[in-house]
């Protein structure tokens, strides 16, 4: 005999079918809904087969929220015996989180496990197709020990080129996570046992529309077929597990006409297929039973096939990473009481919201004007906002109370702190606000005494090289900062009685007409950018030329460059059908065989800024789909780094579309990046059958040379690359063939809307996307990647109020 195990549960989008809110709303009912079902059958038979599933703790954090006492003892007493089950993972994430965040939050669902006196060790995902390797790790930090997963193929695919399929996925030291690679989360709806569920997804056959027919006729059909459709392909198993929903919805209740269904199943065909309700918790426990001796281990990341509908939202997504920035810093500044502060937890919640993987509503393509779409797409970004919002509140007490920063005041004295939060010595760039309104020894700050300021390290009473800019509310000082490991250092800002240098207004090879294009050793030209790490050459047709690091006397550009450093590349998809259709016909490619790929194309070449502490280069383009291509770079003269700023001003189109930023680095190793701050190689150390097109990163990529020359580049606002050519191309998915993919370029993708249903189809507007690069030699790779860290996270400077001596 057989055996189906049905998991009854309802599949969680928060912001697909409905208003954020008004989902948590409906989720706390299901639960309630569920326990209404089971209190009946308890009253009229005395025990219950009905065993309804959560598919996250996040259902239940809100079920307390709203329970009263005595709901909440019936539904603790429903878990222990069994008539409900809970899943510890805590939502169906992207990539975008990343593990401390993760851990914290997974650990709130095993605080509440842990006081029952029934084990839960499990957790599950539905829809999202893919886990950072490290999402492993946070699992089984928390005592999660078996994992679930329910993959939707659409533009998509399951790992190891199989479904229902159990694996064993370790981690990158050497633990061991039980997973369950199922099928889509409502394959039990296809499979015609809910009444009114008919639903024809992954199955095609004669039966696809049929909803008039009686089911159980084509369910005998659809569940022998399946079994046996397992058993040809050497399926290992006497049973096989399935997701159930109460109705075909995501965010669907509970059905208790689900018994009955059950029951006449078994009266009929039980004794060859027998159909039991399960929890997933159950499930595990039944699994682990089983000889498991010759389950696979697979090591790697689970790349996500969904990951980019973060490239949607790309203004919500720079304010999701710079709030995920600021909390990692408060976090490392931190006392042990300031890290339990409720602010920590709620920002943790705001970043795990916003990363959740739902996209938008579910006609955001087909209708972006509805009401819906818009007040879905703002919810979203309230998540990244208010994420920012706690953040920057967080990190601001504890430099206002542990660093005693200034807030505006008359007559400050005009002192600084630059705190370097990490456990290893920086070499940095400090910048110090200098607010317009403030006075500086009596005086109202002016361009006329600018040549005079001077920045006194009070440590050492030395005066330090500095270079002012202007911007919108203050002046920027910037000074180079040397700091060990967690050192705060101090610094004054006076007036001086010497003029400091100013090449604005010197220079030999600086004609009247103020062009600098004269080739002589030492002197600055607009072409030519020598610091003491590097020398870039721009050429007035292409930018930049050739980019060497003086140390090495290497290239850092490849040689064979798809596309010129920096370059802009624009893709639209023309319309054909209508704009939904045109983006599902994609497949798992993100643009159509028709796509028209246009290269931004140099306009001009200015220097905005030149001083003893960096060099300021634009680069003005044109680009189709943007009224603005615009790219800064800021070369530091004293220090391995180049700080590049790419302004764009996007158009609107209801087209399918994509916009990418050419990263050409010499590759010089194999390419590695962070992602949940696991390190790891794309195209290389990923689980077989998983994506090799696209990678959702945090801090960002490196590569080290065998004497620990290391190049690193950060994404500081967007998290999305690819590596190789961008044209349409058959998918291969990852395994050895796809190893040379890793050395292949690399390009940032800034935006798309490339989904049909929920992706944010306006990408119009004003946007800035910064990248820095930089080199270091580094010890090892884990010295490497505590590199990419620290500069991506940077260094806290803060206006203070303390007199020079003190």
């Amino acid at each position: 005999m057989k055996t189906l195990f049905l998991i009854n549960h309802s599949h969680t989008d928060i912001g697909y079918t409905d208003r954020q809110e008004d989902i948590a709303l409906q989720h706390v009912e299901f639960i309630r809904q569920a326990m209404a079902i089971i209190d009946q059958e308890l009253k009229a038979n005395g025990h219950t087969d009905f065993v309804w599933t959560c598919e996250n703790y996040w259902q239940v954090q809100n079920f307390f929220s709203e329970a009263t006492d005595a709901e909440k003892r019936r539904f603790d007493e429903y878990v222990e015996r069994g008539y409900i089950d809970v899943s510890l993972n805590a939502f169906n994430m992207t990539e975008l989180v990343d593990k401390d965040v993760l851990t914290d939050v997974l650990g709130e669902g095993r605080a509440w496990a842990n006081t029952l006196e029934r084990k839960l060790d499990s957790g599950m995902a539905c829809d999202v197709n893919g886990f950072g390797w490290a999402y492993a790790d946070a699992l089984l930090d928390n005592q999660i020990d078996n994992f679930f997963t329910c993959v939707h193929g659409h533009h998509g695919t399951p790992p190891l080129f199989e479904d229902q399929v159990p694996f064993w996925w370790q981690t990158a030291d050497g633990r061991k996570l039980l997973v369950w690679n199922g099928t889509h989360y409502q394959f039990g709806d296809e499979l015609y046992i809910i009444p009114g569920g008919q639903m024809s997804y992954l199955i095609s056959d004669e039966h696809n529309g049929d909803i008039t027919s009686p089911q159980m006729p084509i369910a005998h059909e659809r569940i022998f077929k399946y079994f046996e459709a397992l058993a040809a392909r050497g399926y290992a198993y006497d049973f096989a597990p399935a997701m159930i929903s109460g109705y075909v919805s995501d965010n669907a209740g509970p059905n208790e006409a689900l018994l009955a269904s059950i029951a006449a199943w078994n009266a009929q065909y039980g004794d060859e297929i027998r159909i039991q309700l399960i929890g997933l918790n159950q499930f595990f426990a039944y699994l682990r039973s089983q000889d498991l001796s010759a389950l696979p281990t697979y090591s790697g990341d689970w790349n996500d096939w969904w990951a980019d509908g973060v490239g949607s939202t790309p203004a919500a997504t720079k304010i999701y990473r710079n709030a995920q920035r600021r909390y990692h810093v408060g976090q490392l500044l931190a006392t042990p009481a300031e890290k339990q502060l409720p602010t920590a937890a709620a920002i943790r919640h705001q970043l795990m919201l916003y990363a959740e993987h739902t996209w938008g509503y579910s006609s955001s393509v087909s209708e972006p004007w509805n009401t819906m779409v818009n007040e879905l797409s703002f919810r979203k970004a309230a998540f990244a906002t208010q994420a920012s919002v706690l953040a920057n509140n967080y990190l601001n007490q504890q430099l206002l109370y542990d660093y005693h920063m200034a807030t505006p005041r008359a007559n400050r004295h005009k002192t600084y702190k630059v705190i370097n939060p990490h456990d290893r010595a920086v070499d940095v760039p400090a910048v110090l606000n200098f607010e317009y309104p403030e006075l500086l020894e009596g005086h109202r700050m002016s361009d006329a005494l600018l040549p005079y300021l001077e920045v006194v390290d009070l440590q050492t009473g030395a005066t330090v090289p500095r270079q002012i800019a202007g911007t919108p509310r203050a002046y920027e000082v910037t000074i180079t900062a040397h700091l060990a490991p967690k050192e705060t250092r101090r610094y004054a800002i006076r007036l001086g009685k010497n003029a400091a240098v100013d090449s604005r207004y010197l220079g030999f090879a600086r004609g009247t007409e103020g062009v600098r294009d004269i080739a002589h050793s030492g002197v600055a030209s607009d072409l030519v950018i020598e610091t003491d790490d590097y020398e870039c050459r721009l050429d007035g047709t292409i930018g930049i030329a050739s980019l060497t690091d003086k140390s090495t006397g290497r290239s850092l550009l490849r040689e064979d460059a798809l596309v010129p450093a920096f370059y802009g590349v624009y893709e639209v998809t023309p319309v054909k059908t209508d704009p939904c259709n045109e983006r599902r016909r994609m497949g798992r490619n993100r643009k159509g065989n028709g796509v028209q790929r246009s290269l931004s194309q140099l306009t001009d070449i200015r220097t905005i800024a030149d001083g003893p502490i960096y060099q300021t280069v634009v680069l003005d383009f044109s680009l189709t789909g943007t009224q603005l291509y615009s790219v800064q770079l800021k070369f530091y003269k004293h220090l391995p780094l180049i700080q590049t700023s790419v302004r764009v001003h996007k158009d609107s189109t209801w087209a399918p579309e994509n916009l990418y930023v050419s990263l050409p680095f010499a590759a010089t190793s194999d390419l590695y990046a962070e992602k949940i701050d696991q390190l790891f190689r794309p195209a290389i150390d990923q689980l077989p059958g998983t994506n090799a097109d696209f990678w959702a990163l945090d801090s960002g990529f490196f590569y080290r040379d065998e004497a620990g020359k290391t190049l690193g580049v950060c994404p500081q606002d967007t998290p999305l690359i690819t590596l190789g050519s961008l044209r349409p191309h058959q998918i291969a998915l990852a395994g050895p063939e796809t190893a040379a993919k890793n050395h292949e370029q690399v390009f940032a993708w800034l935006m798309n809307n490339f989904w049909e249903t929920n992706f944010n189809v306006d990408l119009a507007g004003f946007y800035e996307f910064e990248f820095d690069l930089f080199t270091t030699t580094t010890t090892d790779l884990d010295d490497a990647q505590a590199a990419l860290r620290t500069q991506a996270q940077g260094v806290i400077s803060i206006a203070t109020n303390e007199k020079e001596g003190a």
